[in-house]
């Protein structure tokens, strides 16, 4: 079993980047296996990647490619989400509560969608972090402790500055 790490980073600055989330992952789990592997190939792929605000979009699947302004269905969608979808728009979460929707993109495609119920403090966050540049990177044991808040300057993390 080994913990996998990686944190959502919204740009704050030329070369700075801070943690607004990060996830952890179980390899041990099949499904969360699953998305180490494409969060490492993502990573390694040496493809932009980039994170939007999907709340409301309509065609949002992984698979789907993002034009900047609207997202196009994959050839052969995957009914791998576990929300009710609206011609493929995430609308309501298992409770039938409203949902909002973040992906993630490599070279303009879908990865990963983070879904999360509409005004919860983890949607404001993200909302608020999404306003900027999305990055995102994996937390090496060699980067030592990474927290929420902390700074990546594209070579090393830093504490905030108060």
């Amino acid at each position: 079993m080994t913990i996998h790490k990686y944190a959502f980073m919204t740009k704050i600055a030329e070369n700075t980047h801070e943690v607004f989330f990060i996830i952890r992952l179980d390899d041990s789990d099949q499904q969360q296996s699953s998305v180490v592997s494409r969060f490492d190939e993502a990573l390694s792929s040496g493809q932009l990647i980039s994170g939007i605000n999907a709340t409301g979009k309509t065609s949002l699947l992984r698979g789907s490619i993002w034009n900047g302004s609207e997202f196009t269905l994959p050839a052969s969608p995957r009914a791998d989400l576990p929300v009710e979808l609206s011609n493929g728009q995430p609308t309501i979460d298992s409770d039938g509560l409203p949902i909002s929707a973040y992906a993630l993109l490599k070279a303009n495609e879908v990865f990963y969608i983070s879904m999360t119920q509409s005004n919860s403090p983890q949607s404001i966050k993200f909302d608020a972090a999404f306003t900027n540049d999305v990055s995102f990177r994996k937390i090496e044991e060699s980067d030592g402790i990474v927290s929420l808040g902390m700074i990546w300057n594209g070579s090393s993390w830093s504490s905030p500055t108060a």
